[in-house]
């Protein structure tokens, strides 16, 4: 389980974030998880998560199954967050993964007036190479193809806009210390 809090909004307001900022530009994000052995490599799982994945914020199942045959080798097929890891070498693992990746961000207009609501939804299915560089350093080289992409918000003129774009293919390069958690970006393929 994890409790994560964070700050979603338009630069205009990170300007002077403690005078400018409300309680809509912040958020947190929350999961719990619950796995029941199933043999001696597969578990069952199930939880729920409170996040904004889908393009706005709301509470969403988890549940699935986790198999792990070899230290090697592990996959999660789940709805709504897949993953298979390989650990290529005790340096080098690649990992695939199918998630959602919308978001929702709280956009304050550069007349410092007019505020909205900017949602996104999309799938993306990301590789990832990592490579352990020294001690506890590794860094990650992805590649991901993002798909079903929607971008819902209010302009400032009051005219609805609920567009759909066309898939994004694009590439991350990230450092992590402790082989913690891959990193998902929230942040919007133009």
């Amino acid at each position: 389980a994890f409790v994560a809090p964070g700050v979603a909004t338009s630069s205009n307001v990170f300007k002077d974030l403690p005078s400018m900022s409300s309680s809509e530009d912040f958020f947190a994000t929350a999961q719990v998880e619950a796995r029941k052995p199933s043999g001696t490599a597969t578990a069952w799982l199930i939880g729920a998560a409170w996040d904004r994945s889908f393009g706005k914020a709301r509470i969403y199942p988890i549940a699935g199954l986790q198999y792990e045959p070899s230290e090697r080798l592990t996959a999660r097929i789940a709805f709504p967050d897949s993953d298979f890891k390989w650990r290529l070498t005790e340096r080098q693992a690649l990992t695939l993964r199918l998630y959602p990746s919308g978001f929702e961000w709280h956009v304050l207009d550069d007349d410092l007036v007019t505020e909205f609501d900017y949602g996104v939804e999309a799938w993306r299915a990301e590789a990832w190479w990592s490579l352990r560089t020294f001690r506890s350093v590794f860094v990650d080289l992805s590649v991901a193809w993002e798909f079903a992409r929607r971008h819902e918000f209010t302009d400032r003129t009051g005219m609805r806009i609920d567009a759909e774009l066309d898939d994004v293919l694009f590439v991350t390069v990230g450092v992590r210390w402790r082989d913690g958690p891959l990193a998902r970006t929230n942040r919007i393929a133009r």
